[in-house]
């Protein structure tokens, strides 16, 4: 069923069929929604065929939203019943992660300039994800945490954008990332 579904709706991307998953969740209203995820950027797809020529073919592939879900769904009690924004700031970019009811919902990868309308640019395109997570889930974020490059990252996203924004690093301290 998914398989004619995306590539009917996507003609375009022939080998999308063989690019997805998908979830069963909970609806709103009783029963259950399907939740499919496919790749989406056409340099995935050229570079999985170049490995492929060279028999390096990945068997599994994920994003770092996804691998996300399972930090976080540890380290938050509520993260499976809430709207969650993650603000993974890097020194040159910052990664914008929603997930509504433990799952995920949409990224945004911002670019950032040198300068000091920094923060100012990149709290407008956080609200305006928020306002698209509002539209999507019609319902309103509940946290927002930051993994910040500089320790003043937190601190100044909750000055930006007017709520609180918990550092995401000491809740991550005691955890491995790969466990054994």
């Amino acid at each position: 069923y998914l398989e004619r579904k995306l590539s009917a709706a996507h003609p375009e991307r022939k080998e999308v069929r063989h690019f997805f998953n998908y979830q069963r969740t909970p609806a709103a209203g009783g029963g259950h929604e399907l939740l499919a995820y496919f790749l989406q950027d056409e340099k995935a797809y050229r570079l999985y065929d170049a490995l492929g020529k060279l028999n390096l073919a990945p068997r599994y592939i994920t994003t770092p939203a996804f691998l996300w879900v399972d930090r976080l769904s540890q380290v938050l009690p509520d993260f499976g019943k809430e709207g969650t924004l993650l603000i993974h700031m890097g020194a040159g970019e910052c990664l914008l992660y929603f997930y509504f009811k433990g799952n995920h919902l949409f990224s945004r990868n911002v670019i950032l300039s040198d300068g000091p309308d920094r923060m100012e640019a990149l709290t407008f395109e956080i609200n305006q994800s928020l306002y698209m997570f509002s539209q999507k889930t019609k319902s309103e974020l509940s946290r927002i945490y930051a993994l910040a490059a500089t320790p003043d990252g937190p601190e100044a996203f909750n000055q930006a954008l007017g709520r609180e924004v918990v550092d995401l690093a000491p809740l991550l301290a005691d955890r491995a990332t790969i466990e054994v």
